[in-house]
């Protein structure tokens, strides 16, 4: 990302926001739940277009990237790796790896801002990306330049790892190549399969809680 000289204080990337509160334990925990409810949701949806076994998805199939949710399930379980993998694990070690996600490429976030951002994006890990650099009033914020490229390789590289994705390099070279492609990729992947609803993941319902998100 774009830094601003040091000689002129004022002159900062992002401005302060509602998000420099932390949360409190219980508010935190609840915010995971929340996120990880509509990750289940996107598991469903993306279950419902591939072919595989809903139990039996690849090792890789984990719901962050730069499409929608679901369509990062589909697109990272094309993407050729090893192992297999549980659903509920997936789910876990997607939150996990778009909380890094965001913490690397902005390195000013806690975790639970990660968290709360994400569920403004309804885990939309671009969205949420896009709101964060809104919400902090970031200046001088350009897709095109080489720091923010070389920043989302890493942010990918720090999430794959922790992820546990059997080929992180390749998870990550994939995801480059895509990020120049992704009117293309968003048009392929709408003929994946509709599958059948034998394994049909069962929708989880979003974690109640008192407190605003």
């Amino acid at each position: 990302m774009a830094l601003v000289s040091s000689s002129d204080p004022d002159l900062r990337i992002y401005e302060p926001s509602f998000s420099t509160e932390y949360s409190s334990r219980k508010e935190e925990a609840a915010h995971r739940s929340h996120l990880l409810a509509k990750i289940h949701n996107a598991y469903c949806k993306a279950m419902e277009r591939l072919t595989t076994n809903s139990k039996v998805l690849a090792g890789g199939g984990f719901c962050f990237g730069l499409l929608d949710p679901s369509s990062n399930i589909i697109a990272n379980s094309l993407i050729p790796s090893t192992g297999e993998a549980e659903i509920e694990d997936l789910e876990r070690r997607s939150l996990d790896g778009m909380v890094t996600f965001l913490t690397r490429f902005f390195p000013y976030l806690a975790d639970c801002e990660a968290v709360r951002y994400l569920l403004l994006a309804d885990a939309d890990l671009l969205v949420a990306t896009r709101i964060v650099v809104m919400d902090r009033r970031m200046k001088r914020f350009v897709s095109s330049e080489l720091a923010v490229e070389e920043a989302l390789r890493m942010a990918l590289k720090c999430a794959a790892l922790v992820t546990r994705h059997p080929h992180p390099d390749r998870l990550v070279g994939a995801w480059i190549t895509i990020s120049t492609h992704l009117d293309e990729v968003v048009s392929l992947l709408t003929n994946v399969q509709r599958r059948s609803h034998l394994f049909q993941l069962q929708p989880r319902p979003a974690h109640r809680s008192s407190h605003r998100t």
